[in-house]
């Protein structure tokens, strides 16, 4: 008996002494990624460019501190290969971490039209980003795309992530993910699509000076306001913009302006095997979102409806909530079914003169119009955007996969007689089911 509380006492001795053990190391592991932590420098954003030499490859670049929180930078290099650029980046910035903290891929305009395929295959082969990482194309060169959305956060608390969840008057556009991005551009039909990402400089607000260009007190002339106000250019309609105001000092008005601007044009650029081969305007963009799952539309406008009540007016729809299907046949020919539900009230009605709702039955009519209105509207936007993709060949609805899935031997015989995918997308039929509800 006394043997085993001996033992018993021994254990508990060599327990507490491990567990000290164990938290002295934990402690010093804790001090040393402190004291280390400056060190590190986390990649939020990464683009790449097609140049003469090979690649450029820009990284947005924060360096976390203890004491203050520095803005973020822009730092590039080039060379003729990813692989050697991506270590040509980790040696001028000392240690990246780019797997976990790089939220956003953007590949310039000209590397897209070019082709992706080897800069994809090199992330996706090495590992560099995360899968969650959001896939977009520059209007212009990826180098001015970082730059303009680095500027912006610097003065505005807008960034890019605000970008794709901001929507005035169109679909928030659902954002691509890498995930879902290989996916298509290595699937069936080799489409891909991701949002165009526009940046606008805007040049920034002179101070006021008095006449005579002394900088004695005084207002501004009438002329010199007029060339401060001309300097804004912000296109409000299609633009996010943001305003940076500067502290004063000495009496006197510091610089004033806007920061680049965010365009909210609404593109979609379309890949097939790699190569951007067309973008969606606005409405295309509108009609790829009404059939996508994840994309959620505010609202939209109509014209156009006559009789007594919207005759001559416009009318602004807000969405509750929208599901979407897709069933497809294959008897004589190709048909894909898109099943639309969808819930709707009535904003606005812009019109000089609106006739006051007499009873429950007038709304009951009104919401009628509205609905048959809206199925035309729907469908417009959906056929345009896929016609207009389908012309190039592209599967931006990826409606292939089904026949290939669940009409395997008629799909196979269809193709086997040396028809294309793009004839194929050509053939199928559109029909659709549009289940909508209108609150007036």
């Amino acid at each position: 008996m006394k043997n085993i509380k001996l033992s018993f006492k021994v254990l508990k001795q060599r327990m507490l002494i491990f567990g000290l053990i164990l938290i002295a190391l934990f402690l010093q592991e804790q001090i040393n990624a402190e004291s280390q932590i400056g060190l590190r420098v986390l990649v939020t954003s990464l683009g790449v460019d097609k140049i003469e030499e090979g690649y450029e490859v820009i990284a947005q670049i924060f360096t976390p501190s203890k004491e203050k929180s520095a803005p973020k930078e822009i730092v590039s290099e080039k060379g003729p290969t990813i692989g050697a650029v991506i270590e040509a980046l980790i040696v001028k910035t000392g240690r990246l971490a780019l797997e976990d903290t790089c939220s956003l891929l953007v590949f310039g305009a000209d590397l897209a039209k070019d082709n992706i395929m080897e800069t994809l295959d090199y992330f996706l082969r090495k590992n560099v980003i995360s899968w969650s990482t959001i896939i977009t194309v520059g209007e212009k060169s990826a180098l001015e795309t970082l730059k303009g959305l680095n500027e912006m956060e610097k003065v505005s608390n807008i960034d890019w992530a605000d970008f794709l969840g901001i929507s005035e008057r169109g679909f928030d556009r659902d954002a691509v993910q890498l995930r879902e991005f290989a996916k298509s551009v290595y699937g069936l039909t080799k489409t891909a699509h991701c949002i165009v990402i526009g940046i606008e400089d805007t040049q920034q607000e002179q101070p006021s000076q008095g006449s005579g260009g002394s900088g004695g007190g005084g207002g501004s002339g009438g002329g010199q306001k007029e060339d401060s106000q001309s300097s804004f250019r912000a296109d409000r309609q299609n633009s996010i913009y943001t305003q940076s105001s500067g502290s004063q000092s000495s009496g006197q008005d510091s610089k004033k302006g806007q920061a680049p601007q965010l365009k909210m044009h609404g593109k979609t650029a379309v890949f097939i095997k790699g190569k951007q081969v067309m973008e969606l305007n606005k409405e295309q963009t509108e009609g790829l979102n009404w059939i996508n799952k994840k994309a959620q539309y505010h609202h939209f406008m109509l014209e156009d409806l006559g009789g007594y009540y919207f005759g001559g007016s416009k009318v602004t729809l807000q969405v509750f909530n929208k599901n979407n299907k897709i069933k497809s046949r294959f008897d004589d020919k190709p048909q894909i079914n898109f099943i639309i539900s969808a819930k709707f009230e009535l904003v606005e009605v812009m019109k000089d003169q609106i006739p006051l709702i007499v009873g429950k039955n007038d709304s009951i009519k009104l919401s009628e119009m509205l609905v048959d209105r809206t199925k035309e509207y729907i469908q417009e936007r959906v056929k345009d955007a896929y016609y207009a993709a389908a012309e190039k060949g592209a599967d931006v609805f990826n409606v292939v996969p089904f026949f290939y899935k669940f009409h395997t031997k008629k799909y196979n015989k269809y193709m086997s007689s040396g028809r294309t995918i793009k004839d194929f997308l050509n053939d199928i039929e559109l029909k659709f089911d549009l289940k909508l509800e209108v609150e007036v």
